[in-house]
C-alpha cells in the first residue's frame, strides 16, 4: 500500500485494488462455509418453530426413518453446499488473478 501511495495512486484506488481485493478472498471463504451451516440449520429452526419447509420435512423423515424421503433431502442439502463452494471458487479467480480455473498445475510437473 505504501508503494501504491508513493506512485501517486488515489486513496480510493489504493483501497479498492490493494485492501478490498485481499480482504474479500477471506470473506468469500467464510460466506461459502456459512452457507452450509445455514442449510443444515434450517432443520433445527424449522423443527423448533414448527415452520413447514424442507428442514421440517427432513426432520420428520429422520424421526420416522423414511429413507425414500431422507435421501433426496440430504442430496439437496449436499448439492447446495457444493454449489456454494463452486461459486466461491469462481469468485476466487475473479478476486485474485494468480488463481486460475482449469489450467492444471498442482503436483503435475
Amino acid at each position: 500500500m505504501k508503494a501504491a501511495r508513493a506512485k501517486g495512486m488515489a486513496e480510493g484506488e489504493v483501497r479498492r485494488n490493494h485492501i478490498l481485493r485481499n480482504a474479500l478472498i477471506d470473506t468469500n471463504t467464510i460466506i461459502a462455509v456459512t452457507f452450509g451451516f445455514l442449510l443444515s440449520g434450517t432443520i433445527v429452526i424449522e423443527e423448533i418453530f414448527a415452520w413447514p419447509g424442507i428442514g421440517y420435512f427432513t426432520y420428520q423423515a429422520i424421526v420416522s426413518i423414511n429413507y425414500p424421503v431422507l435421501v433426496p433431502c440430504v442430496l439437496l442439502f449436499t448439492l447446495g453446499v457444493i454449489v456454494a463452494n463452486f461459486i466461491a471458487d469462481v469468485f476466487y479467480s475473479l478476486l485474485d488473478p494468480r488463481i486460475a480455473l482449469g489450467e492444471g498445475g498442482g503436483s503435475e510437473g
